[in-house]
């Protein structure tokens, strides 16, 4: 139970339902008394919406992550509609190795609550630190290994016409600390929606650096700029540093590969970058062809990577998380 430290909240930020019954609330089935069911622990961060702790789940013992999302921010049908995709999406990628699993979800007077499996590993870049430290040195092939994990994850969602919209270091964790076994995941799939076919998505998605210069556009997009998000992860892996800096910089999309360590790094992965940060994004590659291209699959180098990686790394996420 390492994860979890039981730091019970005032009950009034827990939003407890006093009179459970038979009321069909946002998620169209009876309203519930989550605590009768959890105990509520630790933050373990915040999103747009809602708040997500770890829970103990009473009748077991199991340790989870809940997800609570107050619904008086749920103003809108089309907010409680997002509400519902995202539990609809984490239900439909049940099972799948690179995607959080979710278990159930609630709702009381006060809250909606999506519970998923704790993934208490860390976040890409201890993992990179933890390379460092472990083997004195971070490769192409670790980068790549790490990158294949988030592929797949979007790969899986384009395959059942999800668009993920949000892809961040940040979205993805490891399940677990075992070093050897631990399973990267995608984590939060609060923006995520359905897409048809010929159907035209404008909302305005996605975070600084990773956003897509057509949706700063206000074109209508599809699935590949979770492409470009995955390029903009790629390039931060093997440099450190996002390759653009602001609004402009995406928007005019010129990649700069002549400062360190780019010189040293196989003409493959840039090649691979190239290909998923294409302006254009009908000429951007799909999930399923970057993890056939030649570089996930062989090209990796196993040398060092310069190590003025990891000090980028190291400042651009303090950065971040100011």
């Amino acid at each position: 139970m390492g994860c979890f430290q039981s730091k019970p909240l005032p009950q009034s930020d827990l939003g407890t339902d006093q009179k459970p019954g038979t009321i069909l609330g946002i998620l169209g089935k009876p309203l519930e008394d989550f605590n009768k069911l959890y105990t509520i622990g630790n933050e373990l961060g915040k999103g747009g919406f809602g708040v997500t702790y770890t829970c103990e789940e009473k009748s077991t013992g199991h340790i989870y992550a809940v997800k609570s999302i107050p619904k008086r921010k749920l103003i809108s049908e089309e907010d409680k509609k997002a509400v519902n995709t995202e539990i609809e999406i984490l239900k439909d990628l049940s099972g799948v190795s690179n995607i959080v699993q979710i278990k159930d979800s609630h709702e009381d007077r006060s809250f909606v609550y999506i519970v998923m499996e704790l993934c208490c590993g860390g976040e890409l870049f201890d993992k990179i630190e933890a390379l460092v430290k472990s083997s004195s040195y971070y490769s192409e092939r670790d980068a790549a290994e790490i990158f294949k994990s988030i592929v797949n994850a979007v790969q899986i969602c384009h395959s059942v016409n999800v668009v993920h919209r949000d892809l961040k270091p940040e979205n993805f964790l490891f399940s677990s600390e075992d070093k050897e076994n631990a399973k990267l995941k995608a984590i939060d799939f609060g923006c995520s929606v359905y897409i048809k076919e010929g159907m035209e998505l404008k909302d305005k998605v996605a975070s600084k650096y990773y956003v897509a210069p057509e949706v700063l556009e206000g074109k209508s997009y599809g699935k590949e700029i979770d492409i470009w998000s995955a390029g903009v992860i790629l390039y931060l892996l093997l440099s450190g540093a996002p390759p653009f800096e602001n609004d402009d910089e995406i928007k005019e999309g010129k990649l700069n590969f002549d400062s360190q360590p780019w010189p040293s790094i196989q003409l493959s992965a840039k090649d691979l970058i190239r290909k998923m940060l294409n302006k254009d994004q009908k000429k951007r590659i799909s999930a399923a062809k970057v993890l056939e291209h030649p570089w996930i699959k062989s090209e990796a180098s196993d040398k060092p990577i310069d190590g003025v990686v990891l000090s980028r790394l190291k400042q651009f996420r303090a950065m971040n998380k100011l």
